[in-house]
């Protein structure tokens, strides 16, 4: 889950991940999406009800501040739907975690590519109970084991999650010799 402040106060969290959103677009970016204002004018895929969905309302704000056409948002209740759009040439990008647009470039690396940066980025962690101290220690020291020989790494270039590897997966925990849980990120 995203590490929110109002969180903290209620969990300790083990951070893993670095989430937010992005674009995905076709092979060589024909358009030059590289970031939602690039939208406006445009045709764009987005799952319904997402919170990517009421980003892109949001960036239609802006576009029509700025007297430009506004992004036409198409919505699709299954996000493989939202993909095929792409595919098929029937929008410029489509709008959605980073997590999923990284998996879909690299199954897919002959048709789509990263349209700009990570949006909203946040860290994501495990939630561990305050007053849970065993618990907290015991899931830190199995993620640093896994940091520690190589597995994280591993398994974020199996699924191609480059964009969301952490440099530091040591953030939100404290090492004085034993595990202890840090609200100071």
């Amino acid at each position: 889950m995203s590490i929110a402040p109002d969180l903290r106060k209620k969990a300790n969290f083990i951070s893993y991940f670095r989430g937010g959103e992005s674009l995905l677009v076709r092979k060589a970016n024909p358009s030059h999406i590289s970031n939602l204002e690039d939208l406006c004018g445009q045709k764009v895929a987005v799952k319904e009800g997402s919170f990517e969905q009421n980003d892109l309302v949001a960036s239609n704000e802006k576009c029509q501040k700025d007297g430009r056409q506004l992004i036409n948002i198409i919505t699709r209740s299954q996000f493989s739907d939202v993909i095929q759009m792409l595919a098929e040439q029937k929008v410029v990008a489509t709008y959605q975690d980073s997590a999923q647009t990284d998996y879909f470039v690299k199954q897919h690396a002959d048709l789509f590519e990263v349209g700009g940066g990570v949006v909203d980025a946040n860290l994501e962690g495990i939630a561990v109970r305050k007053e849970d101290t065993a618990m907290f220690n015991a899931i830190s020291a199995a993620f640093h084991t896994l940091v520690s020989d190589g597995t994280y790494h591993r398994m974020i270039m199996r699924w191609g999650l480059t964009s969301g590897e952490i440099s530091n997966p040591d953030v939100g925990v404290s090492y004085t010799g034993r595990l202890t849980p840090t609200n100071d990120m």
